[in-house]
This record gives structure tokens, C-alpha cells and sequence, in this order.
């Protein structure tokens, strides 16, 4: 980039955050006073030219008749200076008054009708008087308008996402991470992904593997696993299932699978068997790469897995019917590094780990404003509040967001949250944080059932809310 370029680009991007910062109603108020100054600049600079122009002319003609009125004079001067004999001149009769014809140019007049007739000056001037009574009156109604703030949509609307992946439209930032996965496991490269609770991890596997069913290059099979709700007996089993489901969508049919009956002693033999029969199966309808990506979600609960299953894994993943083919992405908040046998340890065949972090601040603003442009707005400083509240992680921005959306409702105040509602929420969204730390809810951007939030809640259900913002909610017995 050369050097001229720099600033130019810094400008642009000054500009340009600038332009996202303004609420709608600010941009109305910033073009409409934009406006009003370009016409009155151009009015007064219109009747700057307009008497420079009569100035000019009139110069001109004075100067005309000065010529004129010299030249005679110096005609009667020569006359009788230069006649025969001097001679003694009596007047007994008034001087004769001699007219001099001068044009002098004359103001235009503008009819308007019905009105009258009009010089320029004075309609310049009634112009001007007009325009500041429109850019009062213009400044009046925003003034209302911030008094009585838009009102809500005539159905409730809550777009933000509590209980569930985030995926879609409403998924926001991880480009570049987006762009080292995709890169890596083309490369034939197993991965790790780190990050804390709440940090976005499982609506990163969701929206990665819909990225890799979009993508032309390769033929990927991607299978989300959920460790959760998966024994260790079942392990391969419920891996292999997943496989055999993703294949289907790609070829139909499958040669008859193990995993697709019922479970009965399913080992790893019985997984190489139906992994090598849906790898020829697919390599005869494609002549794209394959590979087939484990999303291994809440892969911390590895570590209750024992040694023999941990040896069973990276025997599995590096046997030569698959090894380069089968791609494993676990992801967790920790990945467990020890390891007590003599073997290689299994972790050895990862090439990369990526730690996901939070939201970068504009990722985060986007996550807040994005999904209710045109129905919701935000104060600037309800914004602020929420990015620093939140620690810009997605899952509690989404939370906060949420329960702010709820509160309008509630409260029936208008379509703009303020700080005043950022804080008055924060309380219960504390509450929901420490309920899920102690029930260590099942999934990381879950909850246990008896804390659940409900994504969207009809209208005439509102006057039913059970948990008012300044009393702490009822404990529930619930088995989380």
C-alpha cells in the first residue's frame, strides 16, 4: 500500500464506523440538517453573485456617462478658447440644462402567482425565512420523536438465541478461524479447538460443517458428535452412526451397515468394516477428494473414557483403509495432554490447535444490532454497557439481548433499549450464569430443562412472565 493510500484508507474506515455508530434516527437527523445548511449556503452565495453582478453593471455605466459629460466639456473649452477675437459673453437667461441619457439597470421582479411580485432580495430573503422554519420545525418533530420513542411491532419478535446453536444469518464473526479449518483439514490435518464455556464452540462445529457440505474442492462428510449424551461402550457406534447418516445424503444407497441396526457389541472392527464400505461406496459417485470430518463436540468428557478406548481411538485413526481419508476434529474447553502408557499418546496426531476467543468488539456490535434492524433500536451507551457486561462472549450477549427484548415487552416502553434496560436485566442474567455454573448444564450452549429460556413467547403470554427483575426467581427441583 503506498503512502497516500494509508490515510485515504484510515478515513474511509473512520468514516465508515462512524456511519454504524448513528442510530437510524441520528443519520435522519445528521441528512436533514446536512440539507438545510446546502441551501442556505447556496441562497446566500446566489445573492452574493446577484449584487456583485448590479455592482458591476452600474460601475460600468457611470463610467460611461463620465466619459461623456468630459468630452463635452472639453468641446465648449476648446470652442471658446480658439474663436477669432475674444468676446464678452452676458447671459441673461438661465443655463441651459442639458440631459445626459444613462441606463441604469433595474432590479428584475419575479411574479409569483397569487403572491405578488417579488424582488430577488425578497425572495432570498421569505427563501431563507423558510428554510430555517422548516429546519425548526424539522428539529421539533426529532425532539418529539425522542420524547416518544418508536413503538413496538404489532407481533412480539425476540430474534436472539438462547438454549440452542447459533447458526445461519444470526452467526456472526470466525472468519478467519473459518478460513484455518477449512484449510487445514483439506491439508489432511486432525485439529483441536479450545475455548472457554460459552464461547461459541458448538455454533462453530454447526456452522463449519454446513460449510463443508457447500464446498465444491472436496466431497467432506462431516459428522457432529455429541459427547454428551454418548457412553463410552457406544463410542464408535454413535460416531459411525452419524457417518452413515451424513453419507446418505451424499449417496443413496449405502451397502447395509452394523451401526444402522440396532447397537449390539459394536467395537471398532465392526467401525472399520461399515467406515471402509461407505468410503468405497462414495468414492464411486464422486471424483472430488474425500474426507470424512469427526466433529467431536464436548470432547473434555474424553477423560472419563479409559485407556483402552483411548488406545482403540488412535488405533482407529491412523489404521491404512482410512488414515487418509478420516478426519477428527475434537473440541473442548481443554484438550487432556497426559498420558500413562508406553505407546505413542493419541493426541500426537493433531498438527494444530486453535483457541476460540471472544467476539472482536465490531463482531460483537453486529451480534447485538443485526438481527433487529428495522424493529428494534439501541442507545449508544445500552450498547457499550453490553459489550463490557458481556465480555463480548457470544452466548451471554445473545442472553442479555434477549432479556432486554422480554423487558420492552414487558414494560410496553417503545422499541428502544436503553442503558437503564441493560442494567435492570443484568441481575437476572447474572442469576441464569451462576444457576447453569451449578447445575453444569449438558451441552455448552445449553441448559438443563428447568432453566431453560424460551426463544420467543407469544404476545398474550407477556402479562405471564413469573419473574419480575428486582426479586430472585423460584428454585426448581428439576434433575438438570
Amino acid at each position: 500500500m503506498s503512502e497516500n493510500e494509508a490515510p485515504k484508507s484510515d478515513m474511509m474506515s473512520l468514516l465508515e464506523r462512524a456511519r454504524k455508530k448513528l442510530t437510524p434516527g441520528a443519520r435522519t437527523r445528521f441528512i436533514l440538517l446536512f440539507a438545510l445548511f446546502n441551501a442556505m449556503f447556496c441562497l446566500l452565495l446566489l445573492q452574493f453573485l446577484q449584487n456583485w453582478e448590479l455592482q458591476q453593471a452600474t460601475a460600468t455605466k457611470m463610467a460611461e456617462v463620465r466619459e461623456t459629460v468630459e468630452a463635452e466639456a472639453a468641446t465648449q473649452i476648446a470652442s471658446l478658447l480658439l474663436g477669432p477675437t475674444p468676446v464678452t459673453i452676458i447671459v441673461t437667461s438661465p443655463p441651459e440644462i442639458r440631459e445626459v441619457p444613462v441606463e441604469v439597470p433595474v432590479e428584475r421582479r419575479y411574479t409569483i402567482p397569487g403572491l405578488g411580485t417579488f424582488t430577488l432580495p425578497q425572495l432570498l430573503g421569505g427563501g431563507m425565512g423558510l428554510v430555517a422554519l422548516l429546519g425548526l420545525a424539522g428539529l421539533g418533530v426529532t425532539l418529539w420523536r425522542r420524547r416518544q420513542p418508536p413503538p413496538l411491532p404489532k407481533e412480539y419478535f425476540n430474534p436472539y438465541i438462547v438454549g440452542k446453536p447459533v447458526t445461519g444469518r444470526n452467526f456472526v464473526g470466525r472468519t478467519d478461524i473459518f478460513t484455518d479449518l477449512i484449510t487445514a483439514l483439506k491439508g489432511d490435518n486432525h485439529l483441536i479447538i479450545e475455548g472457554e464455556r460459552r464461547i461459541g464452540k458448538t455454533s462453530l462445529l454447526y456452522e463449519l460443517a454446513e460449510a463443508l457440505r457447500q464446498d465444491g474442492d472436496y466431497c467432506f462428510i462431516p459428522a457432529y458428535v455429541q459427547l454428551q449424551r454418548v457412553t463410552e461402550e457406544k463410542l464408535f457406534y454413535a460416531i459411525m452412526r452419524e457417518i452413515a447418516r451424513e453419507s446418505r445424503r451424499r449417496c443413496e444407497p449405502l451397502p447395509s451397515l452394523r451401526c444402522e441396526a440396532p447397537y449390539d457389541d459394536y467395537d471398532t472392527f465392526d467401525a472399520e468394516d461399515d467406515l471402509l464400505a461407505i468410503i468405497e461406496a462414495l468414492k464411486e459417485t464422486t471424483d472430488l477428494p474425500l474426507r470424512v470430518v469427526i466433529l467431536l463436540d464436548e470432547g473434555d468428557r474424553l477423560r472419563d473414557f479409559t485407556e483402552e478406548t483411548h488406545s482403540h481411538l488412535r488405533g482407529w485413526m491412523g489404521a491404512d483403509i482410512q488414515k487418509d481419508v478420516l478426519i477428527l476434529v475434537w473440541c473442548g474447553v481443554s484438550f487432556d495432554r497426559a498420558w500413562h502408557q508406553r505407546t505413542s499418546p493419541w493426541y500426537n496426531q493433531f498438527r494444530s490447535a486453535i483457541e476460540l476467543l471472544p467476539l472482536s468488539p465490531q463482531e460483537a456490535r453486529t451480534l447485538i444490532t443485526r438481527s433487529v434492524e428495522g424493529t428494534y433500536e439501541y442507545e449508544e451507551k445500552a450498547i457499550e454497557r453490553i459489550l463490557t457486561l458481556s465480555q463480548r462472549k457470544p452466548f451471554v450477549i445473545q442472553l442479555v439481548c434477549h432479556e432486554c427484548v422480554k423487558r420492552l415487552w414487558q414494560e410496553q416502553s417503545g422499541a428502544i433499549i436503553t442503558l437503564a434496560d441493560v442494567d435492570a436485566v443484568w441481575p437476572l442474567v447474572q442469576r441464569r450464569l451462576e444457576s447453569d455454573e451449578r447445575a453444569e448444564a449438558p451441552g455448552e450452549d445449553g441448559a438443563s430443562p428447568s432453566l431453560t429460556y424460551p426463544t420467543a413467547v407469544p404476545a398474550e403470554q407477556l402479562a405471564e412472565e413469573a419473574a419480575p427483575y428486582d426479586t430472585q426467581p423460584e428454585e426448581t427441583a428439576d434433575d438438570p
